[in-house]
């Protein structure tokens, strides 16, 4: 009887130990990536974050001489807002609107640090003005309502890093967007099989500019208050 205990602990004990050994499936990015998946894939990725009541993003924007960086994190529902952070920094004055229980706090980019009720008509103000939509249009406007841009990429390209690179053939491409660029790129980011982020680089007498969005979900998004945020002035 105690061998066959013995063994039985044994067995039980292999089983646990292959099943501990069983990893998470890893969800590779594609080694390659065509132009032709790319607009409808990049159309249902800015779809989803513009229905989506939480989100984050953020923009990195580069001029060759000063980077500007924005960042969203939203958590509403419908055009009610729970809790919200906007900043702005690396510009001429950074500035911020965070929302959290009906009371807009904010950081004018003259610096003062005001806060006020947000009800209804304030909050669809403040989503007019610094929501996803007014966030992705600059973006939206080429990557979405270019067809020249997709005409100009290569049909398909490796996949590096996680990092799909398309050069634009410049002497091809018909658009207003990058006339005056002496090589433009479109780079896209994967998180899995996923694109995560979007990259337009352009390169101008030597001088690289860039705007950057990375697309960083759709769950709950956590909003801290400025440390001070009791000591801004009411309006």
């Amino acid at each position: 009887m105690k061998k066959i205990f013995t063994l039985f602990m044994l067995v039980l004990l292999a089983f646990i130990l292959v099943g501990c050994d069983k990893d998470d499936p890893i969800i590779e990015a594609p080694t390659t990536y065509a132009s032709a998946t790319l607009e409808f894939a990049v159309f249902e990725l800015i779809e989803n974050y513009r229905t989506a009541d939480n989100y984050g993003v953020k923009l990195t924007s580069d001029d060759g001489e000063t980077t500007l960086v924005t960042e969203i994190k939203m958590n509403k529902t419908g055009t009610a807002i729970n809790s919200m952070a906007y900043t702005q920094t690396g510009g001429e004055s950074d500035m911020h609107v965070y929302i959290s229980e009906n009371m807009a706090y904010m950081l004018t980019v003259d610096g003062d640090k005001i806060k006020y009720s947000a009800g209804a008509t304030e909050q669809a103000a403040i989503l007019s003005s610094y929501g996803f939509a007014k966030f992705i249009e600059d973006v939206e406007a080429l990557l979405l309502d270019d067809a020249a841009l997709y005409a100009a990429l290569p049909a398909s390209v490796d996949v590096t890093n996680n990092v799909a690179t398309f050069a634009l053939d410049l002497l091809t491409y018909s658009g207003t967007y990058f006339t005056e660029a002496d090589s433009a790129n479109l780079k896209i980011t994967f998180t899995g099989t996923a694109i995560s982020a979007i990259e337009i680089e352009v390169t101008k007498a030597s001088v690289v500019m860039s705007n950057k969005v990375e697309f960083l979900g759709t769950t709950a998004q956590t909003v801290t208050l400025p440390a001070d945020a009791a000591s801004y002035v009411a309006q």
